[in-house]
């Protein structure tokens, strides 16, 4: 049996496909990051990671070492307060895995939960344990604080502390999109934080 021959595709049917090609990449990138980056993490509760966080503080990243030999990088962060662990600590450094989603943005801050090894320091959990603040634009262009926090994957976070907020984000292009979106403000997981490990 003949089977039915397909009318070849033309230059202006391939330029069709190839920018529905890009669109749809484009909207996966509007969306979050890469695919290939999930991980199928099991949540834990936030009691049994509190309790694995010797160490938590409010810090910035000041230097990123490839450390290709051990096939991991080395973070030094510079520290702003400290909510659990030592209180004379001004510095800290870990090394985590490549598959680890830590920031590596130099000037980055970010609420650290580590736990002490050896002699030095590791992530408490994994990256759960880096909770990055973000600077995000309001209607009127002023910015606000927000943390990404994991609350997904650390069970009993109090989710009533999010707070709806206006914001504005910049499309490709000049455009700006304007919506409402529940946030974390950096000052409740501040409080949060300091209220947790008093």
């Amino acid at each position: 049996m003949r089977r039915p021959r397909h009318p070849p595709v033309g230059p202006a049917a391939s330029a069709g496909l190839l920018a529905a090609a890009v669109a749809a990449a484009a909207a996966l990138s509007l969306a979050g990051p890469p695919l290939a980056r999930a991980r199928d993490l099991a949540s834990v509760s936030w009691k049994e990671f509190a309790a694995r966080s010797e160490l938590v503080v409010a810090a910035r990243l000041v230097s990123v070492t490839e450390r290709m030999s051990e096939y991991a990088y080395e973070f030094t962060f510079e520290i702003d307060r400290v909510f659990r662990g030592p209180k004379g600590v001004s510095t800290v450094t870990f090394r985590r895995e490549p598959r680890e989603a830590v920031t590596t943005e130099v000037g980055a801050q970010v609420y650290l939960m580590l736990r002490a090894k050896g002699a030095g320091w590791e992530l408490s959990v994994d990256e759960r344990s880096c909770w990055r603040r973000e600077h995000l634009t309001k209607p009127d262009f002023h910015s606000i604080e927000a943390v990404d926090v994991p609350d997904t994957l650390v069970r009993d976070i109090p989710k009533t502390m999010k707070k709806e907020v206006n914001l504005k984000t910049k499309l490709p292009g000049a455009d700006y999109h304007e919506h409402k979106a529940s946030v974390y403000l950096a000052e409740d997981i501040e409080r949060f934080l300091a209220e947790r490990f008093k």
